[in-house]
Formats: structure tokens, sequence, C-alpha cells
């Protein structure tokens, strides 16, 4: 969200806002400050409103709203004005526990008005912005009439920084050639983001698999991050079959919350069998990122019994034959485990989607 008003108006406070959410039915109030300057003519200006997506994806609305300036006194003219200009910091925003550099740029309104002995310091309030090597003020010998001046630093983000856009108050105190004292304040607004951080467990295989037989895997992950994941999507491929989708929509995931993930199989074939578990998300600034987890099942060869009975008079000896019990109840084992997590995937699914229609 930012305002942008007409040539003869200046700027007095911060003009952009970035607003990481705004629920449905919810709304948000910005207040920027304009004051006349030296060609400040008596007649309607226009401002210019616009709110617009930080990922440059969707649509944005502008509006217009216009100030009538009128009955201009010459006080503005006595009073020499300094305000920040621009402003940059390397990008769109700033990730936390990294060092940026910002670039000010500073100017002296007045056409009447030389000003000299310019200080200048720098508050972000609640310490996210900490200077790196220097203090958080700097010195400007003079700037002349309708004149500018540039000034670098370099900052550093606190790595425990709250994801948002930090406001940073810019205090400056300077005078004129006659030695009058002034001061002015102006703010500037820096976006802070966190680094995102999926943490997924190894997938353990179940204890014996076999070809053609369906099988069922369940995975737990956590967002160990400081920062919420946007439209979640987890899906599982490999060289296998599936009886039905396995593919799981979380949604948005808040930090330090986790969740689990079950998918189906049904192996194609003896051997190594190998997938991996795909979650696709977005960051806070609208990127989308891939995390893939791996993992490689060992596939074995379904038992063939004989079909011809025992004779009635003999029995197996002892050691001889195919324990088929054991494999018969193995065998009922996995396809029970696998209508278990079958079930279990589409009870979660019709929860996400029941949660996501409320």
């Amino acid at each position: 969200v930012y305002a942008e008003a007409q040539s003869g108006l200046a700027n007095r406070t911060q003009n952009a806002f970035v607003e990481q959410n705004i629920a449905a039915g919810e709304s948000r109030n910005f207040s920027v400050t304009y004051f006349t300057t030296d060609g400040t003519a008596e007649t309607n200006y226009t401002i210019k409103l616009v709110v617009e997506p930080v990922s440059g994806s969707g649509d944005s609305i502008t509006q217009y709203t216009g100030v009538y300036v009128k009955n201009l006194g010459t006080d503005s003219i006595k009073t020499p004005q300094l305000m920040v200009s621009s402003y940059s910091f390397g990008g769109s925003f700033v990730q936390a526990g990294d060092e940026f550099r910002l670039d000010l740029g500073l100017r002296n309104t007045s056409s009447a008005h030389t000003l000299r002995n310019v200080k200048v310091t720098l508050d972000s309030g609640d310490g996210t912005f900490i200077p790196v090597q220097s203090s958080n003020s700097f010195f400007i010998d003079r700037i002349d009439k309708n004149g500018s001046a540039n000034h670098t630093m370099y900052l550093s983000t606190k790595p425990d920084a709250e994801q948002k856009t930090t406001s940073v108050n810019i205090s400056m105190s300077y005078e004129d050639t006659e030695g009058n004292a002034f001061t002015a304040t102006d703010v500037i607004s820096i976006p802070v983001m966190q680094d995102t951080r999926l943490l997924v467990d190894d997938i353990i295989a179940p204890p014996e698999i076999y070809v053609g037989m369906p099988n069922g895997v369940s995975v737990d992950f956590y967002n160990m991050g400081r920062t919420k994941l946007n439209n979640l999507r987890i899906n599982a491929e490999g060289n296998f079959d599936t009886m039905e989708s396995n593919s799981y929509y979380v949604g948005n995931m808040e930090a330090g919350t986790s969740d689990s993930y079950d998918f189906s199989f049904i192996p194609r074939e003896t051997g190594l069998m190998t997938g991996k578990v795909i979650f696709t998300y977005e960051d806070a600034s609208g990127d989308q990122q891939t995390y893939e987890k791996e993992f490689e099942f060992q596939i074995m060869e379904m038992p063939v019994w004989n079909e011809e009975p025992w004779p009635p008079e003999e029995m197996p000896t002892e050691g001889g034959g195919i324990p088929w019990l054991p494999i018969g109840i193995a065998a009922a084992l996995a396809v029970a485990a696998a209508i278990f997590f079958i079930r279990r995937h589409r009870k979660k699914k019709i929860n996400k989607e029941m949660e996501i229609n409320e």
C-alpha cells in the first residue's frame, strides 16, 4: 500500500506500507503526512493511492483523492525543511539475522536557506536493526539550498526479529546560516522476513513388503521456523502404483506446529523401490519453495505355495515345507495396514477440506 502525491507536496512521513495478511472482513488504517514546499501553488493537488500484491501476481487497485492548498503565507519559506527524499536497502525486504546496506538520501527543500551541522539519528524502537561498526547517528557538515546529501550505513537484523514491516524513526537536527536551530522527523519502513524451516522425519519402511501387495507409510513433519508456510501441499511419487491419489493439501501451516502425512503404495517389482515425498509451499514473500524427502524400500517376492493337499496319513516333517501360516498372517497384516493408511489418509483429506470450506 502506498500513496503518491503530485509535485508541489512533499512527503513528511512513511508513504509505503506492507501487510502480509488481511483476513476477510478486516480493515487497516494508514496515515501519511505531506507539507508544502517553496514551489507549492494555491490549487488542488492529486494524491494517488495504490494497493497491490507484494509478489507481483494478482490485481492492483488504484484510487485518487485530492487536497486543496490555499492561503499560503511566508512561514513555509522562512522555515527550512529537511526530509528523507529516498532510501534503499538492496531489495524488497531484509532477512532476519543478515546484515544489509542502507542508503539514505536527504533533501533541503528550502530555496532560501543553506543548512549546516546536520545530525541524523536512526532508531527502530525495538532494536530490530543494529548498526554495524558504527553508531546509529551520523553528521553532515552542510546541505546547500535545494540541495541533497547521501549517506550509507550498514545494519544487522536481529535473528529473532518478528516477520513484519518495521518502522525506523529518523530524527534530524540542523541549523541555518544564522545559527537558528531546527528539528525534523521522518519515518521509513523496512520489511523483515524470516527463513522457512521445514523438518521432515525419516521415512521408515514396513517390516515386510511384497510385490503387488498394498502398503502404507506415515511420516511426521514440523514447521521449525518463525514464519508461516503458505499453501502447503504434499505428494509422494516413485516406481510404485497407488489405489488413490496421495496428494494432501495442508493449507497454511503456522510456525511451531506439526502434522503427519500418510500415503499408500503397491510395489511393481522386487528389489529396491525408490521414491520421494514432495513438499511444496509458498514463503512469506510469495515465492514457491520445494522440499523433497527420498526413501528406499526393499521389495520381496510373494511366496507361491503348492496347491496339492498333504496326504491325510502324512504329516509335514519337522523343519520341512514352507511355513504358510506365518506368510499368510504377514500378508493379511500388510493388507490391513494398507487399508488403515488409505482410510486415515482419506479421512484427513476430508477433514482438511471441511476446515478450508469453513
